[in-house]
């Protein structure tokens, strides 16, 4: 699976992806509160911050997954696709994972 495939899974079989957007616009708000009237970004540049931080999330999520799964390289993508999504649901990654966004707190 690759890190695109591995996003576009998170954001539709999971919670997280709306409850860490949520947050990371919120934390970007308090920063963006505390910067100099004139240097304050608008409201597009704190939503591209925010996906920022969440493709930033994922990588570090998908990388973690790649080293332990120690998947095989398949001919057929669609193959490692379902490794993936095996593994996943074997070790209830989703459901960890959005339990991880609900406990996030940025400061």
């Amino acid at each position: 699976m690759y890190i695109d495939e591995f996003k576009e899974y998170l954001e539709t079989h999971s919670r997280a992806y709306e409850r860490f957007i949520d947050k990371a616009i919120d934390y970007q708000n308090r920063k963006n509160a505390n910067r100099q009237v004139g240097k304050r970004w608008k409201n597009t540049r704190i939503e591209r911050e925010a996906e920022k931080m969440w493709t930033d999330m994922v990588k570090n999520v998908y990388d973690k997954i790649k080293v332990n799964g120690k998947f095989k390289k398949r001919y057929i993508h669609q193959e490692e696709i379902e490794d993936w999504i095996t593994f996943m649901n074997e070790y209830d990654i989703l459901d960890s994972f959005s339990d991880s966004i609900d406990e996030l707190e940025f400061e």
